[in-house]
């Protein structure tokens, strides 16, 4: 028979590798990768390439992260102008604006580019509440090995599910946000892909990395997990069970069938129970005063 506390160990296991796959797709810059074909951009006879290639990030190789966007190579000149320079951070990223705090240039842009905005917002919002849960998760899981109660287990099975929900609602709003910067929103000298020349489409490659697969991995691993936590769980009441083949109605009724037996018995014992002495009529009577019944005769 599975043994429970193989289950526990597994469980554990795979929330602490839930968290740290979580922790890490949070903390890095390679959700998203664009390679840009910077010599076939230099033969582009496109004004507007001509003058922005150098001077416009979306012209430049790079990869994005929920927090920053980095740029790869030496041609990174854009980065100290008066129009990026307050957003450089690590001396070749720029920092992923969340508008916060709100200005009053938020209410002047599109509702594709505010819904945007809170999309973004929601997507770092719903990883860090399920890298809370999963912290608890590990916590609880521990404490499951320890005192290896299904009530423990099965609490653990739940907040790791919680944790992998709000992992995937993340990634879902990861996705929404996305969908509308690259096929909804065409507003002009923001970069986004609706507004790029035709030499910049063809000669840019965008593609997933690995911080947005260690995202989906963490939420599998975390449902794993979750679902372990409930079968450790199941094994634990059987466990327990089976070391108690009565329940608590069957013993008493058991223990009440033994007092009606010796009752029937030892019908003296009731009384004495209750201080009195038993009584079994005249002949009992004349034995206990030696006349064994004599007298009568």
């Amino acid at each position: 028979m599975a043994s429970s506390t193989g289950f526990l160990s597994f469980a554990v296991l795979f929330t602490v590798f839930a968290l740290f796959f979580v922790a890490i797709s949070f903390s890095t810059d390679n959700w998203l990768v664009f390679v840009v074909n910077r010599a076939e951009l230099d033969k582009s006879p496109d004004a507007t390439v001509v003058v922005d290639r150098n001077r416009r990030p979306w012209y430049h190789s790079r990869h994005r992260g929920i927090f920053r966007t980095c740029f790869e190579g030496n041609e990174t000149s854009f980065l100290d102008s008066n129009e990026y320079k307050n957003d450089r951070v690590d001396r070749n990223c720029l920092y992923v604006n969340y508008e916060i705090p709100e200005t009053s240039a938020l209410a002047l842009r599109t509702s594709d580019y505010r819904l945007l905005i809170h999309l973004t917002r929601s997507h770092v919002a719903f990883l860090i509440v399920a890298l809370v849960f999963l912290l608890i998760g590990c916590i609880i899981g521990a404490l499951s090995c320890w005192r290896s109660k299904a009530g423990v287990a099965r609490s653990a099975a739940v907040v790791v599910f919680v944790g992998a929900f709000f992992t995937a609602a993340g990634m879902a709003f990861f996705h929404g946000a996305e969908y509308l910067e690259w096929n909804r929103i065409d507003e002009a000298g923001y970069g986004f892909h609706l507004t790029w020349p035709t030499d910049l489409n063809t000669n840019t490659v965008r593609e997933y990395s690995w911080s947005y697969i260690l995202g989906w991995v963490g939420m599998g691993v975390a449902a794993i997990a979750g679902a372990l936590f409930l079968i450790a769980g199941w094994l634990i009441r059987h466990k327990r069970h089976d070391k108690m083949p009565l329940d608590d109605y069957s013993m008493r009724s058991r223990n009440k069938a033994y007092e009606y037996m010796d009752q029937r018995h030892h019908p003296a014992d009731e009384y004495y129970n209750y201080g009195a002495k038993p009584y079994y009529g005249p002949e009992m009577d004349e034995r206990r005063d030696g006349n064994w019944g004599w007298n009568r005769y």
